[in-house]
């Protein structure tokens, strides 16, 4: 486990051990492994700088149809949860057990289906034949492990109350009660339309926002976070009530880039913190300003995003 531990902070922008600590306890996203193996850690690499060409790609010339799009990108970003993210909090970091390579296999699978038998899913037209019941099942299920992986247990329980609702609803009271929908619909509605797994969220997710986050590594692995620091301290460290604007300022930048508010508070407020508290701020008032500050960051993202959707 020690070997692990700086493995990981090696590999975490020169964090402390403190700092990795605080990371890893609140924000699931860094758990991530960190593998012994050289090809595996290639292959890995492999996989991500292959995805991020094809959407620069896709982001020059053109995409290929959008069902088709949206699977590839699903598709290679579940395989790299599964390779990066343990199953279990206590899991090795170091080694890939091999029920995670065949999620990682699985994942891809689902578009490799899309795309040599996407003819056929089109002249089917909502009447899904056992293939791709079997298929949008393995996908419902890998898109509910993967999201428990990074994010917990939340968001997969509530998607399931929901697959629920769609299958059982008919049985419900009242103003909850609907016509009812068997699995096969469910499953077609969710696999072969863009309204379902592969909707909206997604294709704004494929088309834009992996781009954003893309440019936001770039600029992190650059030097970007310090500069984001002395730019903040800059404009308005020289105030009244100084410190706490840097805060916000400087929350803001770094959340335009990291998208992450626990890993926002821990860079940041490494340094804003202690100066709210060296001019007289109580500490707990000063953690408050700096979490609010880096919430409020981690939305930038989205924000921006949207903005050049419409734009």
């Amino acid at each position: 486990m020690k070997q692990e531990r700086k493995e990981t902070i090696s590999n975490t922008d020169a964090l402390s051990s403190e700092q990795v600590e605080i990371l890893e306890k609140y924000d699931h996203e860094s758990r991530f492994r960190v593998f012994d193996q050289r090809w595996m850690a290639l292959l890995v690499t492999l996989i991500a700088v292959g995805l991020s060409l094809y959407h620069l790609y896709t982001s020059y010339f053109s995409a290929p149809v959008t069902l088709k799009h949206r699977s590839l990108h699903v598709a290679v970003v579940l395989a790299l949860i599964f390779l990066l993210y343990p199953a279990l909090k206590k899991a090795s970091r170091r080694r890939l057990p091999w029920y995670d390579a065949l999620l990682a296999f699985v994942a891809l699978s689902t578009t490799i289906y899309i795309f040599v038998d996407y003819g056929n899913i089109i002249q089917r037209g909502g009447l899904p034949n056992q293939t791709d019941v079997v298929i949008a099942t393995l996908l419902i299920i890998l898109v509910l492990e993967a999201a428990r992986r990074v994010t917990g247990w939340a968001l997969p329980i509530l998607a399931t109350l929901f697959l629920l609702y769609a299958l059982f609803g008919r049985d419900l009271p009242g103003l909850f009660r609907h016509r009812g929908y068997d699995w096969n619909h469910v499953a077609n509605f969710l696999l072969t339309t863009t309204e379902g797994i592969y909707g909206t969220a997604i294709g704004v997710s494929a088309t834009y926002i992996f781009l954003f986050i893309l440019f936001g590594a770039f600029l992190a692995k650059s030097g970007m976070g310090q500069f984001f620091n002395d730019l903040s301290l800059a404009l308005a460290g020289h105030t009244k009530g100084g410190p706490a604007k840097v805060a916000v300022i400087a929350s803001g930048f770094l959340g335009s880039i990291n998208g992450a508010a626990v890993a926002n508070v821990v860079t940041t407020g490494a340094f804003t913190i202690p100066l709210m508290k060296k001019i007289g701020y109580q500490k707990n008032f000063a953690g408050a300003v700096e979490a609010s500050a880096s919430v409020g960051g981690q939305i930038l993202p989205p924000i921006m995003s949207r903005r050049i959707h419409h734009g």
